[in-house]
């Protein structure tokens, strides 16, 4: 049974796993490297809710294209949305096969964050090329790890409602929840404060 295995304490979510994901987004030298390790954290995490999902252990799952396992393991209403943004993140992933050159990348780049809801300001307007470099990379950054963190997020509600079915204690879960939920609200805050500042300084 998934109870037996899969709930021990070790094998439980923690807020450890998103705080490594973070430290990636920090010291990712590109905004290549960056959406590949986001891209392999969140198919680890699809994984894990799949199997939760279906109430089988992970170790029985075959493995699957991205593609199938985003759509089984998001499939439903309340999954909607992140569906979205993980297939997005998948299509960006999959772009970085047909082009090397970063500068013919803005394209792919620019939909990936209208489809995360992140701010890609449209051109240099204060001519600081490398703070605008910057400005672009974190707003792929911002949009590759709130697709982690909703997949973990879903992940861990699953894991909780679980949890407490099987008479344990979901308190530290559920505060894992709550913790991943307000990164992914500071996150938007960030940047539609961004947004709001580099649209209130073009008008200028």
């Amino acid at each position: 049974m998934l109870y037996d295995e899969g709930m021990r304490p070790d094998r439980l979510p923690s807020w450890e796993t998103l705080a490594q994901a973070m430290n990636v987004l920090t010291n990712a030298p590109s905004a290549e490297i960056l959406v590949l390790k986001m891209h392999i954290l969140t198919e680890a995490h699809l994984y894990r809710l799949l199997s939760l999902r279906l109430e089988i252990d992970e170790y029985q799952l075959p493995p699957m294209q991205f593609l199938t396992l985003a759509k089984l393991a998001l499939g439903g209403t309340a999954y909607k949305d992140t569906l979205v943004k993980v297939l997005a993140l998948n299509d960006l992933r999959n772009e970085f096969a047909h082009e090397l050159d970063e500068n013919r990348l803005e394209p792919a780049f620019e939909k990936f964050c209208a489809k995360t809801n992140m701010f890609w300001p449209p051109f240099d307007k204060a001519n600081k090329p490398e703070q605008f470099a910057e400005l672009r990379k974190g707003a792929i950054g911002a949009g590759a790890l709130s697709c982690a963190t909703e997949v973990y997020c879903w992940l861990t509600s699953v894991f909780a409602r679980q949890y407490e079915a099987a008479g344990h204690d979901a308190g530290p879960l559920r505060a894992i929840v709550t913790e991943s939920t307000r990164l992914l609200q500071s996150i938007r805050k960030e940047q539609n404060v961004t947004r709001r500042v580099y649209s209130s300084e073009s008008e200028l």
